[in-house]
């Protein structure tokens, strides 16, 4: 008996009906997109943000709505400012940040820690606020840090009460901050 060799045709198809079930499964590439805020700092946002800049470049703000979360980032150029009291303790100017922040929302503090970026302390924290238009608390997560005469800040916020914090969203987010050394 004589065996034939399978035509091209007959090659092909069975490469179509290995690799694509293979190609269903492959993991897709992050949709994360790293933003520069400006020379400095750098942060990545779950897709490609809006960005709104300040009265002389002072300060810029991105930021972008996904279907469960707002992500907020900005970039002050804090000693640019000459109607500001410069920050001599940058701990305490977080603290107070966080303190004026949780008041003016008439919030309660969940938690908050310090973290560090390339030598430079910050602090993290969480509270818990209704939003300006609704009943419902929700919980703010923030990141703040200065660094080099900028005050850089990232929130987390649900979109609505219904929606839980997403730890690895908030981590993803805020653990993506990345400084340029100039």
């Amino acid at each position: 008996m004589k065996r034939t060799l399978p035509s091209k045709t007959t090659i092909l198809l069975f490469a179509i009906c290995v690799t694509v079930p293979l190609l269903a499964f492959t993991i897709r590439p992050s949709d994360w997109i790293r933003q520069h805020l400006d020379q400095r700092l750098s942060i990545e946002f779950p897709g490609t943000p809006t960005e709104k800049t300040g009265s002389g470049s002072s300060h810029s703000l991105y930021f972008i709505k996904s279907t469960d979360a707002g992500f907020i980032a900005t970039a002050i150029h804090y000693n640019n400012q000459p109607s500001l009291k410069p920050i001599t303790n940058p701990y305490q100017y977080y603290v107070s940040l966080m303190t004026s922040q949780i008041k003016g929302a008439n919030g309660t503090l969940v938690d908050s820690s310090s973290f560090t970026l390339d030598n430079y302390r910050g602090l993290e924290f969480s509270f818990s606020a209704a939003p300006p238009l609704g009943k419902y608390p929700i919980t703010f997560s923030k990141r703040v840090i200065f660094v080099d005469g900028r005050v850089y800040q990232a929130q987390y916020t649900p979109i609505s009460h219904l929606h839980k914090p997403s730890k690895e969203r908030i981590r993803k987010f805020f653990d993506s901050m990345r400084l340029t050394h100039m």
